[in-house]
């Protein structure tokens, strides 16, 4: 199997905020895998508020040796012969999956056999509140929008968004609320203007502040970055009442898998999410949206460079289409590597 790997940024149409900062640009790099003539690619992004080098994954996947068999990868997964940070793994995974569904001529959320329709988000960062309009003209179509909290104002953003549309909305933010009373006070303002649930509210750190708030939470509580592993699912289940599975924070999609099913046995609901990814990590993750409640996978549509098409959206609704692997194919801004 031969690996390639290229280091790309993708651009944001319009500056993007949350409560670790803005950014105009995410690093990125992508894999291709090459097997009997047949190519899988894989995405990896990398936000400045994460501990992972992009040269270190790049080094990593360019050296690497991966045991690839397609009898048994559905079910076992790969190996690779060096340990791979999560973003680089979540990569090759999706390359693999990409590849395997090529193989087996058959798109893979049509292998999976995903029964449910999730609703799907669109983000709204934070911003000056004379630049919402033009934001929210863009989520127009979405049901449910997506607020990133954690600001200097929080109150003044989200009555202005509800001022300017009667969209539904959920909340993130981002580990922005670093106590229990302004936790409190901002669940109980958000729920009274119409909030559907608060993702991680808190800092990481926080246990047992988190486990005080849930119990005085009006609203359901969804863990990000408290949420990792697997391992992490059974810690949380009494502190939060769902999670959002990331491919760049688990390591891939058989990792995605198994938080799932953790998450089904506790009882939690599932959020799939992105992190600015483009077409490739976002279709990649929604071939497990039928497992999800919800997902936030809208990282396409905000930026102004993806070099690849893949998932599509209608109405507000997330559309997979019907090729074969996770869906994707290179366009004209995606040069060869």
């Amino acid at each position: 199997m031969q690996i390639k790997v290229k280091r790309y940024n993708l651009q944001f149409k319009q500056p993007f905020q949350i409560a670790h900062g803005m950014r105009y640009h995410t690093e990125a790099l992508y894999v291709e895998v090459y097997l009997n003539n047949v190519v899988g690619y894989g995405e990896a992004t990398f936000p400045p508020y994460l501990s992972y080098n992009r040269n270190v994954c790049i080094a990593l996947l360019q050296n690497c040796k991966v045991k690839f068999d397609a009898d048994t990868f559905l079910q076992n997964g790969f190996q690779t012969d060096l340990m791979l940070p999560p973003p680089a793994n979540a990569a090759l995974s999706m390359a693999l999956f990409d590849l395997y569904g090529k193989l087996i001529k058959k798109p893979i959320h049509q292998v999976l056999q995903a029964p449910l329709k999730p609703v799907a988000t669109y983000t709204i960062g934070m911003c000056a509140l004379n630049d919402l309009p033009q934001k929210l003209e863009q989520a127009s179509d979405f049901k449910l929008l997506k607020i990133k909290l954690g600001g200097h104002d929080d109150k003044a953003f989200v009555k202005e968004i509800k001022r300017i549309t009667s969209q539904a909305f959920c909340v993130d933010a981002n580990q922005g609320w670093t106590n229990i009373d302004t936790a409190i006070k901002m669940i109980d303002f958000l729920y009274d203007m119409g909030c559907t649930f608060v993702e991680q509210p808190l800092p990481v750190a926080m246990h047992d502040t988190q486990a005080e708030l849930i119990v005085r939470s009006k609203l359901p509580l969804i863990a990000d970055e408290s949420c990792q592993t697997v391992d992490d699912v059974k810690e949380l289940a009494n502190r939060f009442n769902g999670i959002n599975i990331k491919l760049m924070k688990c390591g891939g999609l058989h990792e995605a898998l198994q938080l799932i099913h953790a998450a089904n046995q506790h009882n939690l609901t599932i959020m799939l999410g992105c992190m600015s990814e483009g077409s490739v990590g976002c279709s990649a993750a929604a071939q497990l949206a039928g497992y999800a409640q919800t997902v936030d996978l809208d990282g396409p549509l905000l930026n102004s460079n993806d070099p690849f098409n893949g998932i599509t959206y209608h109405n507000g609704a997330l559309v997979l289409n019907h090729k074969f692997g996770i869906g994707v194919t290179p366009n004209n801004l995606y040069k060869p590597l």
